[in-house]
């Protein structure tokens, strides 16, 4: 991790009393940069005459500190005499409810969301407000880099019932469509114009417009994002092509939006993270933070990723009053290191003084004083700096266990609820399957659908799972096939391939090219009352369902429940594809079972104990270089933990704890059992004897 940062100054917090002395305490507990929130609507409070003057005087206390400072340009926080002059254009509910812009928790200063960026007055406006702001700082010394549009906030799918937003809604049709011919061909509609097909909320369930148009309009929300973020970026790369320009979602695994394709206008894409064991479950808060973080590096496989914002402090009622302790601090950093994240900024220094957001999330106590926090982020940075020279030249490594996410299938379980179980769709099945390989030491990486049909299965995977994938992809799935024919072995759940790509039912179900592999058809799903556990001690959902299958002679009925098969396996080629009938990564989620014995077998790994309900699983991430290989540990139950780890080469070589909140005992077999505290995370390096 190149820079640990904090959240500063976000209008009017804090007071300017307070900057030289807090300034000099984050650069002095080893934080590289600082974050601020410039607002269009405190920057120029009169037409035409910007004020910096408070951005100043905080970019030269900044600078004095020896502090970097990255800038959020908030153009959504409008100016009064802006809305005023554009009373007509602020957004309007389908019913014609004007939104007041009177602001919220994260904007205090009033006005958010303000008018939106489909309107072609908004374009105009932010672009000089972001020239301006650019042509004052470009050439300041503290200046780091510009992030154009904070979490994708207001998310993409949120818009105005307008004119302009309808226009272009019209006109997304047309160039995806090509014809109204074609539109109704696809759509079953029978529709005499695009201009006759009328926006609608896209939170829509299927009983209030048509599922396959649901669909669509996710794809022109998603593109009206990508559009906006790259006309935002466009405009500070010719204004200032020195400095980078970053881009960060809310939470990458809920984000309403496609991060692939805003990460591709970006030089970096990151993430916030606030997950809790309130919302998520006991010990569930890092595994969740660890798939936000797989998720958002999938989004960007090709370039850096950061965590842009995540609590030191406490999380407000949302999250559950938790208080972060400093060994929960360090752990979040010791994970997102782990995950390849190259910068880490904390939500925030100094709790706000009010709004929504205060007086939590503050990294330091509530009078400013630093605590043990601050002296933990402080010696996590010391191991940064001490060792820089190893981090820098350790790549993460691939992990064997690879789970396929792609959001058109939580788009297809909203527009289409009769093809999921209730309470239990794509996100829980994959979250299952993603603790169950960190259940077994080993670990998962996570690959969106347009990586796939791109680059292709990773080279270290081993096992590549499909949870839920609903749509078909014959680019990214023939990939798959042919990597299962050199050898891989492929994990298939319910409901895969169930559509084609046209959004159509497909003949038979795993649609193709699955059906031509894999000698098994879903006829229809049993919801039995209770499922019987069978002949292995596999975990089924209560009042959860059971696929019948027709299979052909050369599959292998591998476990029962009941009188049903519950997992068969084919061959094909050299690999294996391994066919589960119901949703057993969202019961192991849920109520633990014997699925992680199974994925260990089928990576070699020892087999782990079973795990007890609401036990987490150790989370163990490795990077590598020429030297040896660094080790990245979190513990994210609330008792001590140990866990063993293997050399990683033959022969003799060292192993050394780089934190010093862990305990090594050496085994025979030349590795070491480490012992965690709980809640924490440490760091370990293996080196060769001629390492550094």
């Amino acid at each position: 991790m190149k820079t640990i940062g904090v959240q500063y100054y976000r209008p009017p917090h804090p007071q300017r009393r307070h900057w030289a002395a807090d300034l000099a305490a984050i650069k002095a507990h080893g934080m590289d940069a600082v974050r601020t929130w410039m607002y269009w609507r405190t920057t120029e409070r009169t037409p035409g005459e910007f004020d910096w003057s408070d951005y100043d005087t905080f970019f030269d206390a900044a600078a004095q500190a020896g502090l970097r400072v990255v800038v959020q340009l908030v153009p959504e926080v409008q100016p009064a005499w802006f809305l005023d002059r554009h009373e007509a254009l602020r957004p309007r509910s389908r019913e014609g409810v004007v939104n007041p812009c009177l602001g919220n928790g994260m904007c205090t200063v009033g006005s958010y969301p303000g008018i939106l960026f489909d309107q072609p007055v908004f374009q105009e406006a932010s672009q000089r407000f972001f020239f301006a702001a650019v042509a004052h700082f470009r050439d300041h010394a503290a200046l780091d880099m510009w992030d154009p549009w904070n979490e994708i906030m207001p998310h993409a799918g949120w818009f105005s019932f307008d004119a302009a937003t309808a226009e272009r809604w019209h006109r997304w049709l047309r160039e995806r469509f090509g014809t109204i011919e074609r539109f109704n061909a696809l759509s079953a509609m029978a529709f005499e114009r695009f201009e006759q097909i009328a926006l609608f909320d896209g939170r829509a369930a299927a009983n209030e417009a048509p599922s396959w148009l649901i669909l669509r309009f996710h794809e022109f929300l998603d593109a009206r994002a990508q559009a906006e973020m790259a006309r935002r970026v466009a405009i500070l790369r010719a204004a200032d092509p020195r400095h980078p320009v970053y881009g960060h979602t809310n939470a990458s695994m809920i984000a309403a939006n496609n991060d692939w394709t805003l990460a591709r206008e970006v030089d970096a894409y990151g993430t916030s993270q606030y997950c809790s064991e309130h919302v998520h479950g006991a010990g569930r808060d890092f595994l969740m933070a660890a798939m936000d973080y797989a998720a958002v590096r999938a989004a960007a496989p090709d370039r850096p990723w950061w965590l842009a914002e995540f609590s030191g402090g406490q999380l407000y009622y949302l999250y559950g009053h938790h208080q972060a302790t400093a060994a929960e601090v360090r752990a979040h950093l010791v994970l997102a290191a782990g995950f390849g994240a190259e910068q880490a900024f904390f939500w925030q220094y100094r709790a706000e003084s009010f709004g929504q957001e205060s007086p939590g999330w503050g990294l330091t106590a509530l009078d400013g004083e630093p605590d043990d926090r601050m002296a933990a982020v402080a010696g996590i940075a010391g191991v940064f700096a001490r060792h820089r020279v190893r981090f820098d030249a350790a790549k993460p490594e691939g992990a064997p266990v690879v789970i396929l996410y792609d959001r058109t299938t939580e788009h297809l379980e909203s527009a289409a609820r009769a093809w999921v179980q209730p309470t239990v769709g794509m996100q829980d099945e994959m979250s299952g399957w993603f603790e169950v390989a960190y259940a077994t030491g080993s670990q998962a990486d996570l690959q969106r659908r347009e990586g796939l049909e791109q680059l292709g299965v990773p080279p270290e995977c081993r096992v590549y799972v499909l949870p839920m994938h609903l749509l078909s992809s014959p680019t990214g799935y023939a990939q798959i096939l042919a990597w299962v024919e050199r050898g891989g072995q492929l994990v298939l759940t319910p409901y895969s391939a169930h559509f084609d790509e046209d959004l159509w039912l497909c003949d038979q179900i795993p649609g193709p090219p699955f059906a031509e592999a894999l000698d098994i058809r879903v006829r229809r799903r049993h919801y039995d009352k209770e499922l019987l556990p069978g002949d292995a001690p596999w975990c089924i959902l209560p009042h959860g369902f059971v696929e019948e299958v027709r299979h052909g002679a050369g599959v292998e009925v591998a476990a029962r429940t009941g009188e049903r098969p519950l997992l068969l396996t084919q061959a094909h080629g050299r690999g294996r594809i391994h066919y589960f009938t119901s949703l057993v990564g969202a019961a192991y989620r849920r109520h633990g079972g014997g699925l992680a014995g199974w994925l260990g077998a089928l990576l070699g790994a020892p087999t782990p104990a079973a795990r007890a309900d609401g036990e987490a699983a150790i989370l163990c991430r490795t990077a590598a270089d020429s030297h040896g290989k660094l080790y990245y540990l979190v513990n994210p139950r609330h008792v001590a933990a140990r866990i063993a780890l293997a050399p990683p080469a033959p022969g003799s070589g060292a192993w050394l704890p780089l934190t010093d909140n862990c305990s090594l005992s050496a085994t025979t077999d030349g590795g070491v059992q480490v012992a965690l505290p709980a809640r924490d995370g440490a760091i370990l390096s293996w080196q060769m004897p001629d390492g550094p």
